[in-house]
């Protein structure tokens, strides 16, 4: 059975990243709705079948490159693998021989409780 989602890559027109992964079933149409918002105007790299699971696959094998949430630093070795990809139309399994794959982590701001003394002083 076919995935009937695509795995993208975008980045700011001629700029060299940071690099987006993204997982959509119309990557044209989350390049047009990020444009919206964005700061730079975007481009498509390219994009081929795929699923979450190999957008997952992608952001661990680039851990080390990772900016934040899907966005990655520009790299020889990520510029390789998505002209691979795109070359063979698929998402290999054999990238992390290469890069050691990690555990993406995003961290998110918390709120913090002022201390007791600081709830005192302010009554």
């Amino acid at each position: 059975m076919k995935p009937n989602k695509f795995i993208y890559f975008l980045k700011p027109k001629g700029m060299k990243g940071p690099i987006k992964i993204g997982c959509s079933r119309l990557p044209q149409h989350r390049l047009e709705a990020m444009v919206r918002w964005s700061p730079f105007p975007l481009e498509l790299m390219g994009w081929v079948q795929g699923t979450s699971r190999d957008e997952i696959y992608l952001h661990r094998c680039f851990a080390r490159d990772h900016t934040h949430h899907e966005w990655f630093n520009w790299s020889d070795h990520l510029i390789a693998t998505i002209d691979r990809v795109r070359a063979i139309g698929y998402v290999p399994r054999d990238i992390a021989d290469v890069v050691a794959v990690r555990r993406l982590v995003v961290s998110r701001p918390r709120l913090v409780e002022p201390a007791p003394e600081q709830k005192r002083g302010a009554a």
